[in-house]
């Protein structure tokens, strides 16, 4: 397997993050626009993007087990031409813990072939290796959207670490460096050297350079020489293959260690036993060699190196998140996602906020650790009440950042205990951030997070109706309100505000409908409506299409509770192209949901029967994908429910009629009755 490294304005691509990019050989011109594009974004400078000629064999598989993210452009070529490579290199990043990203330059909806045909292949890959395909994530861009690039640059964010926490790790992570050198048949034995030197508690922030970190098309006896050189110690992992004649080891790392460094900065640590005598005699000078399965010989003598003032003082907390980091994603060390994690969780149980909302984002995407919705939710607890205690003591505002950020970001707080169906929890966040918002100057950044609290406090959805009363309502529509007047207070040029605004209006409509009062629930919702249609057509973010959409649906159930199926079904009519030009572009569950229930409400309130019957065959069959990617009971419920709909849905036809016949007998029985009664007048 021939790779390249590309990294920004060719810079040298030493410790940073690795992306491979997995794509067909016909695929060139999509291979360069990934890359390009790669290096482009907000953490272009950060990354070195590797590429391939051919996707890699299996065997080829382990070259890359210290990438960062796996890129995959899934295109017809890819699917049939290099299907096989391709699902196996996914099932390879899947169990080495690597992200995996798909570009979809085909529809991923499960109605393609080629889409059908890659999920498959890459399920079964998956099976035969750790977890479950049921864990898989494939959701990934679609290219031929106009989000594209929006999506895109947004999963990649959560994925590759910042400029700064890389040139941060690089700077003050580590306390020391050594070069490990081994022969490559004995890669795993190397790594075995390496874990067992980071389990010494004195060298946890020891970097260790090996040859994975080799740039190709690079001088790489160059570069083992400039390593070896600034390194402060030469750590040889000893095995009976460095007996072999010849070895690039005996030939050239060694001499070379032997003439820039002391005899007593090499630590020769014996992975496997072999001759000693005749290692001596090809290795002279060798110090002493130190089994690996010793651990406190192995202690006494990498401190006797590295450290003879003394061991370095403890590891800050700091310190600890940046380690976590850098194990993550193997900047200056080896990748070792569960080291990665036991770092993180020390950092965050020291109050390292940045290390706790790592953590919560690792559960949730499954990077390092099983998916874990619970951890994830008590880890941004845990982001949110130590940025929050420390906003609070003194006027920090990265701390008041953090806080609003575990509150309200990516997967927030917020939302997660909404969807758990822990509203007061949701609400209590709101306003302890409102609270630590009123002691802060009220900027216009400090203005709109303080219209988040406010707008989301006041939002019922996830309340049970049954327990909604009229005191509720009203407590909810003030704050809503008091968050529109703060918004009204800021530029009206930005889009979040006015997206905000937009949500706040629907949310009065919700409120309004809720109270019966539907006259303004309508108008609350041609409000938010004639904020999101002009959003909706300059700007390319999803969201907003995704809004305008709700608004329509609110509109078409507060004319379904009037009894007014026409007006219900020229709104429910309205949601279905914009959801399916969002489901189009991209295939994430959500929106498929989104769809399903289009069709399905659409289907329920149209006079044309026809056409009714068809959209609810159509929600069946996307509810029925849903269903069996994930048997929740309530969508179990939801499908069974569809069916019978559409069984009655059928039958209205025969049913009108009936109606129609039985009408029109009743009209001629009386006209008939009438005339007989005139026609007996008559001749009486």
């Amino acid at each position: 397997m021939n790779v390249s490294a590309h990294t920004r304005s060719n810079v040298p691509p030493k410790n940073k993050p690795s992306v491979f990019i997995v794509a067909a050989p016909q695929d060139t011109t999509r291979i360069r626009e990934l890359t390009e594009l790669l290096l482009s974004k907000e953490h272009g400078a950060n990354v070195t993007v590797w590429t391939a000629q051919t996707p890699p064999e299996p065997t080829e598989l382990v070259q890359l087990s210290h990438m960062n993210l796996f890129v995959i452009a899934v295109t017809e070529a890819l699917v049939n031409h290099t299907l096989k490579q391709a699902a196996e290199a996914i099932r390879f990043a899947w169990s080495e813990n690597i992200p995996v990203l798909p570009v979809y330059y085909i529809s991923p909806q499960s109605s393609n072939p080629d889409a059908k045909r890659f999920y498959q292949a890459v399920t079964a890959a998956v099976t035969r290796g750790k977890g479950s395909a049921a864990d898989m994530e494939l959701d990934g861009p679609v290219y031929s959207t106009a989000a594209f690039a929006e999506v895109f640059s947004r999963k990649l964010k959560r994925l590759i670490l910042s400029d700064a926490v890389a040139e941060e790790i690089t700077r003050h992570a580590f306390s020391k460096q050594v070069f490990l050198s081994y022969r490559k048949v004995d890669r795993e034995k190397a790594l075995s050297v390496m874990k067992a030197i980071h389990d010494l508690p004195v060298c946890q922030s020891l970097a260790i350079w090996f040859d994975d970190f080799l740039v190709a098309g690079r001088d790489f006896n160059q570069e083992i020489q400039q390593q070896l050189a600034s390194a402060d110690a030469f750590l040889l992992t000893v095995t009976p293959s460095l007996l072999d004649t010849p070895n690039y080891v005996w030939q050239q790392e060694y001499p070379h260690a032997i003439a820039c460094k002391k005899k007593n900065e090499i630590i020769p640590v014996v992975a496997e036993e072999l001759n000693r005598k005749a290692l001596i005699q090809k290795y002279p000078e060798l110090p002493e060699q130190v089994p690996v399965w010793n651990e406190e010989a192995l202690r006494k003598s990498v401190v006797s190196v590295l450290f003879p003032e003394g061991e370095p003082d403890s590891v800050t907390a700091r310190q600890k998140y940046l380690l976590g980091m850098a194990f993550l994603s193997g900047i200056m060390v080896e990748k070792d996602p569960d080291r990665a994690a036991k770092f993180l969780r020390e950092a965050a149980d020291q109050g390292e906020v940045n290390a706790a909302l790592q953590l919560s984002f690792m559960y949730l995407a499954h990077i390092g650790v099983a998916r874990d919705n619970g951890k994830a939710m008590y880890w941004k607890k845990t982001a949110f009440d130590m940025a929050y205690s420390a906003a609070a003591a003194s006027q920090n505002e990265d701390m008041l950042e953090l806080a609003y950020e575990a509150a309200f970001g990516t997967d927030g707080l917020v939302l997660m205990y909404y969807a758990a169906d822990e509203q007061k929890n949701a609400r209590l966040v709101c306003q302890q951030l409102q609270r630590l918002l009123s002691g802060y100057p009220q900027t216009d950044r400090h203005t709109f997070w303080y219209a988040d609290c406010c707008i989301s406090q006041g939002n019922p959805h996830f309340d049970k109706s049954a327990e909604i009363t009229s005191d509720t309502l009203d407590s909810y529509r003030a704050i809503v309100e008091e968050g529109l007047d703060k918004l009204k207070t800021l530029p009206q040029s930005d889009e979040e505000t006015q997206f905000l605004t937009a949500q706040g209006y629907g949310l009065l409509s919700d409120i309004e409908r809720r109270r019966c009062n539907y006259q303004e629930a309508l108008r609350c919702l041609h409000r938010a409506r004639e904020i999101l249609t002009p959003l909706s057509v300059h700007s390319d973010n999803l969201k907003f299409r995704e809004m305008l959409s709700s608004t329509w649906e609110m509109e078409g159930t507060v004319y379904k509770l009037q009894f007014n199926y026409t007006d219900a079904a020229r709104a429910f009519k309205q949601v279905i192209p914009i959801r399916e030009a969002l489901f189009a572009e991209s295939e994430l569950p959500t929106y498929r949901e989104g769809l399903t229930y289009a069709y399905y409400n659409y289907g329920l309130v149209t006079n044309d029967f026809a056409d009714g019957s068809k959209k609810i065959s159509k929600a069946i069959e996307l509810m029925a994908d849903t269903v069996l990617e994930d048997p929740d009971p309530h969508m179990k419920q939801n499908l069974k429910e569809m069916r019978a709909a559409l069984k009655k849905q059928n039958r209205k036809p025969m049913i009108a009629k009936l109606v129609s016949v039985s009408i029109i007998l009743i009209i001629v029985a009386v006209i008939g009755g009438g005339l007989y009664g005139l026609i007996r007048e008559i001749l009486a």
